[in-house]
């Protein structure tokens, strides 16, 4: 199978072809989560530990494991309240 991605080294292209195999052999113990790759469990455990969210969301409380995920949080606040301020700035003219 061919995505038609490119890779300088055949190292990098032979891990991401790996994800085409559609083998998950790393299973989660907690959820039916799989992943390609021993590392993406790694990282996907964090979800089940709550002393490992260090990223709190200031808005609503709410608690992260990752970065990445917490920035998407905190940035659907944002859009929300941009959106709500257009409404009413519609309203009011």
């Amino acid at each position: 199978m061919k995505c038609g991605k490119k890779f300088a080294e055949q190292e990098i292209l032979d891990a991401h072809t790996e994800k085409h195999k559609g083998d998950k052999p790393h299973k989660c113990r907690i959820c039916p989560k799989q992943y390609h790759f021993r590392a993406d469990l790694k990282r996907h455990m964090f979800v089940h530990n709550k002393k490992t969210n260090p990223y709190t969301c200031t808005t609503c409380g709410k608690g992260f494991s990752r970065k990445d995920h917490f920035k998407n949080h905190y940035l659907s606040h944002e859009r929300k309240a941009a959106l709500y301020d257009k409404k009413r700035n519609l309203r009011e003219s």
